[in-house]
């Protein structure tokens, strides 16, 4: 049996056809498309030049460009370029994620905004602006504080989800199925593991951008949501007991320096709560970012805790982050 080592070891190597249904054309229409191109968070900006200059622009850039929360290192939500309206030629219009901005005080009288999907290209999310003047829109913008970067964060967390839907690790699902209740997408080269009553540890073991999930529970009969306090003591105390360091005595520990940020997080599936913080060895020099999704079973009278984190020294760490958030985004219960 492929076992998941002691973190002391780990860290370092540690289209169907069916008669009876009718043609859809867009659908089609879309299989046929360019696919859209670009790299993961990046977003293309197109509005006049003096505009994006001026007080707008700057507004714009900073909010797409805000830094990813709990991070050990400030990095940007999005990466962004630039594109002047004349210069948005075919070869631009199949980038993924794009920003069109329109300032025309003869054909706007207030800001509307509109979401596009696959325009020019398989896979495209667009928001286009249109305002009356530049004034209007900095406005706009700071009253809508984040609308704009979590929207292609979302599209961004959508095509992940999409991705993981149809690969991923069919037998990390089948032992969380049998041992916790539960199903979950992780990519397929999380393989190394390791199962014990209650907690769940994959990872893959990258030498260079190492990612892992655990997945455990506890008993919580209350009705109302555990705090944050609750959740920090037991995240402290069930990863001590499950994830070593690699000396005697050291252990995970979420760090003292960063208190995690708590977050209520809901959607038509699932209500759940979201710790985001950073994680330490104690007796050893290691740490990264960490992300925890907490789910109340109410039905089983218990929490689930499906939690990401991510070792990775001297290098960028939001996209591996953000991929692994993507998979607790995934988690289901059995019937």
């Amino acid at each position: 049996m492929k076992t998941l080592s002691a973190f002391a070891v780990s860290c370092f190597i540690l289209i169907g056809i069916s008669s009876c249904n009718k043609p859809n054309p867009a659908a089609n229409l879309s299989a046929m498309m360019k696919k859209a191109t670009g790299w993961p968070y990046e977003v293309l900006v197109v509005m006049d030049k003096n505009v994006w200059k001026g007080e707008a622009g700057l507004i714009i850039r900073e909010e797409l460009t805000m830094p990813v929360p709990a991070l050990p290192q400030s990095e940007p939500s999005l990466h962004v370029s630039y594109s002047e309206p004349s210069s948005f030629n075919s070869f631009l219009r199949y980038v993924r994620n794009i920003l069109l901005v329109d300032i025309n005080p003869d054909l706007y009288t207030k800001v509307s905004v509109h979401e596009i999907r696959d325009k020019w290209s398989s896979g495209q999310y667009i928001i286009r602006l249109t305002a009356p003047s530049s004034s209007v829109l900095s406005e706009y913008v700071l009253l809508h504080d984040r609308s704009l970067v979590n929207y292609f964060e979302q599209a961004e967390q959508n095509r992940r989800i999409a991705m993981l839907s149809r690969t991923h690790s069919s037998w990390v699902i089948k032992r969380l199925q049998d041992n916790l209740g539960v199903s979950l997408f992780v990519p397929e080269e999380m393989s190394a593991y390791k199962d014990t009553s209650g907690f769940f540890w994959v990872s893959n073991n990258a030498i260079k951008g190492r990612s892992d999930i655990v997945v455990y529970s506890f008993p919580y009969s209350g009705s109302a949501e555990p705090t944050a306090d609750l959740l920090i003591s037991k995240r402290d105390s069930v990863l001590r007991k499950n994830v070593p360091g690699a000396f005697p005595g050291s252990y995970m520990t979420t760090a003292k320096c960063f208190p995690p940020v708590y977050e209520r997080y809901a959607n038509s599936m699932k209500n759940c709560c979201v710790l985001r913080g950073l994680w330490d060895m104690e007796g050893d020099k290691m740490g990264g970012p960490f992300v925890s999704y907490i789910y109340h079973d109410r039905a089983n009278s218990r929490i689930l805790v499906a939690e990401g984190f991510v070792f990775a020294p001297e290098s960028k760490k939001a996209n591996l982050i953000r991929q692994l958030e993507a998979s607790l985004l995934t988690v289901s219960f059995k019937e």
